[in-house]
């Protein structure tokens, strides 16, 4: 969507920019990831200020853009209808939006491309930008290299294709999990999680997982990584891995209750401290501070 809101303002539509502030409020709450639509913008602002077009209105977007990031809806009375809404305007925007391929769009999917491979569940955010892209190029190179004598299915064959895709769609639907696959996840200590007191240290996989099943209970790290770069990874690192400040840590951030894969340095360096397993099994460890 921010794709196809820059390349347009890039190609005249600039009056397109004033829905870059509101698409980065509702990004910055949803997911880590605006840094890099921050990123992108920031592009569109430099090759604009250098070659003198519309210098003002990216500029003005990418520095409202950052101020966006900046600010919490729930400080501002705004609840989920709101933000709905605003995603749906902002949807509608983007497909009104046409455009061509051009070599900044190769440029851009350099982020893309790196982001993905720092993490593999961001890997489907250079999918769906390079489809269009290589697909663009891809019919060009069709265009002029294609035999020059056409070959044309027969009509039993084009409905016999489309009968065998339709039967793997049905399939594929029938088939489909009903409800997400928690096996991986510490289910079984959400309910000793309610009770337990002192902020809570967690599995940087499971932070989410958490913030659904157990709302209740703030976590300490999450996987929107962006957000905490570098500090609070760092802390977090320190007394996961046992590094030599991680007491330090334990006390700075007042951990109470700690909720970990059983392998981690931690948990056994716990043990030793004295801290109380309340459950455990081959997924997860809960541990909580010893009472002084």
């Amino acid at each position: 969507m921010l794709f196809e809101l820059l390349l347009a303002a890039r190609a005249g539509r600039t009056v397109l920019l004033v829905a870059a502030p509101p698409l980065f409020l509702i990004w910055t709450n949803l997911h880590g990831g605006y840094a890099l639509g921050l990123a992108l913008v920031a592009i569109f602002a430099g090759e604009a200020i250098l070659t003198r077009r519309n210098a003002v209105a990216f500029a003005g977007a990418a520095l409202l853009g950052l101020a966006a990031t900046l600010v919490d809806p729930g400080s501002l009375g705004l609840g989920a209808a709101a933000a709905h809404a605003a995603m749906f305007g902002l949807a509608a925007l983007a497909l009104a939006i046409t455009r061509g391929g051009t070599l900044l769009d190769a440029l851009l999917l350099v982020p893309l491309f790196w982001l993905g491979l720092s993490a593999q569940r961001q890997m489907p955010y250079f999918a769906f930008a390079a489809t269009p892209f290589i697909a663009a190029g891809a019919g060009e190179l069709w265009s002029r290299w294609r035999p020059a004598s056409r070959f044309a299915l027969p009509r039993p064959a084009i409905a016999g294709i489309g009968a065998g895709l339709a039967a793997v769609l049905a399939f594929s639907v029938a088939t489909a999990p009903d409800a997400p696959d928690e096996s991986r996840y510490p289910v079984a200590a959400r309910d000793q999680l309610k009770g337990t007191t002192g902020n809570l240290l967690n599995e940087y996989d499971w932070g989410g997982f958490l913030m659904w099943r157990v709302p209740e209970r703030p976590v300490f790290i999450d996987g929107r990584l962006f957000v905490f770069l570098p500090d609070v990874l760092t802390d977090y690192e320190e007394m996961v891995f046992v590094r030599p400040r991680w007491r330090e840590e334990l006390d700075r951030y007042a951990i109470g209750a700690v909720l970990l894969h059983p392998d981690r340095p931690l948990v056994a360096a716990l043990r030793d401290q004295g801290w109380a397993v309340l459950t455990q099994d081959a997924n997860a460890v809960l541990l909580r501070r010893p009472v002084r």
